[in-house]
């Protein structure tokens, strides 16, 4: 049984890519608590993590793979955690939603991979997985005993619902855990300093920016949490259809928010929503 508290999240569990939703939590640092991260459970979202590995780190994307630096790299990370009693359990993503509502978004991103890796090919800019680099990632935990599982389809639901369980945080790069209400928070992957394991043995910790809910909610006047899917189905998503849109438009036609000079003035709706005008308003 999925945990009572998440319900209300069910609503944008297929919502991917909240609009404007990282770009502006990321930028309130009251928004993040900066803490020594050791001696926890660890929900990974596995395919963030070797996207974020691979991608970020250099590795040769031209020619292949580099697939030993890669699984020296995911190697050294699963050390780092050991090193922090951090007990890593890695969430894999499954086949594709057998609905096809997010087959054209999926077709779109499919062929603008094509576009870069024909780029790479010829020496220029782009960025593109290698082929086998999931292989070498199930491989490489395999070995070093670290607990995975693959979802039948995306993982954010059983993600959020094991962290939620084990009220500890989830360590990924998916804009919808800014949403998630999770008792153990939420580590963006780029504010996880695994690189930079500090202290001394035996409280080795890891250097990390910790986000909740809660933290999010105070800082606009203790607003109702249950709203905020609501709000992230209003600021559109990247499988909003232009139907979809249209309605969302006349429903923030008739929402209002409090302005500086006291005023009520209509949320207003141009390209992206104004993502800090829904949040005054829930």
């Amino acid at each position: 049984m999925k945990p009572k508290s998440l319900s209300s999240c069910r609503a944008v569990y297929d919502v991917m890519g909240v609009h404007g939703l990282t770009t502006y939590v990321e930028s309130k640092r009251d928004f993040f608590q900066d803490v020594r991260f050791r001696d926890s459970r660890l929900v990974i979202d596995g395919c963030s993590l070797f996207f974020k590995l691979y991608l970020n780190y250099g590795l040769d994307q031209a020619h292949g793979g580099d697939y030993d630096a890669f699984a020296s790299l995911l190697s050294t990370f699963i050390s780092a955690l050991e090193a922090c009693n951090i007990q890593p359990f890695v969430v894999l993503d499954g086949g594709v939603d057998p609905s096809d509502k997010k087959l054209a978004t999926l077709r779109q991103r499919l062929q603008s991979k094509i576009k870069e890796a024909e780029s790479l090919s010829r020496g220029q800019r782009g960025s593109v997985l290698p082929l086998l680099t999931r292989h070498v990632f199930i491989q490489v935990l395999s070995r070093r005993g670290v607990p995975l599982v693959q979802c039948p389809a995306e993982a954010d639901w059983e993600i959020a619902c094991l962290a939620n369980q084990w009220s500890c945080p989830v360590l990924t790069n998916d804009s919808d855990f800014y949403i998630f209400d999770l008792p153990g928070g939420y580590i963006p992957f780029q504010f996880f300093q695994w690189t930079s394991v500090s202290g001394s043995p035996p409280n080795l910790y890891i250097p990390a920016r910790h986000y909740t809910v809660s933290g999010l909610c105070q800082h606009f006047g203790g607003m109702n949490r249950e709203l905020l899917p609501l709000c992230a189905v209003l600021a559109g998503n990247d499988y909003t259809t232009e139907d979809l849109n249209k309605h969302i438009n006349t429903l923030l036609s008739q929402l209002t928010v409090r302005g500086t000079e006291g005023r009520r003035k209509p949320i207003s709706r141009r390209g992206n929503p104004p993502l800090a005008l829904i949040l005054h308003w829930a």
